[in-house]
């Protein structure tokens, strides 16, 4: 229960600053991954991890879809990882339809593990970005970044 806590307190810290340093790519991302955080909750009761969670498979390949599209339309970078993140978790339901055989913890933590860090990758990509738009009106204006 505390690890559930810890996470629900690092994405919503996470996507605080996301909505609010991140511009529209950032509100889009925050909304996002709250979205799933809210659906993946009664999608995890459906079934057992002892198999494929279609419900939460569901949730996961439309969060993939959605980061595909803020990624396509945004001009930073830290959505293709973020992207990349998903994409990966959801591999990881793919691996247990063809090969059923996984021990349901390690499915469980495999398919929950990518979250962390496509949640970090958003907040150092942003403040990446904001330390280069401050450092190019630093030069327009001649002075030191």
């Amino acid at each position: 229960m505390m690890i559930i806590l810890l996470f629900w307190f690092l994405m919503l810290l996470c996507c605080f600053y996301a909505a609010v340093a991140g511009g529209r790519d950032g509100k889009w991302a925050t909304a996002i991954i709250i979205l799933a955080s809210i659906l993946t909750v009664p999608a995890t009761f459906l079934a057992q991890w002892g198999h494929t969670q279609i419900p939460v498979m569901a949730v996961d390949i439309g969060v993939l879809t959605a980061m595909y599209i803020l990624t396509l339309k945004s001009r930073a970078y830290w959505p293709i990882w973020m992207t990349a993140f998903q994409l990966v978790s959801v591999a990881t339901h793919f691996a247990t339809i063809v090969s059923p055989s996984f021990t349901p913890l390690i499915y469980q933590g495999m398919e929950a593990m990518w979250a962390i860090p496509g949640l970090l990758s958003m907040v150092v990509g942003i403040s990446l970005d904001r330390g280069r738009l401050h450092q190019g009106r630093n030069q327009r204006r001649g002075m030191p970044g």
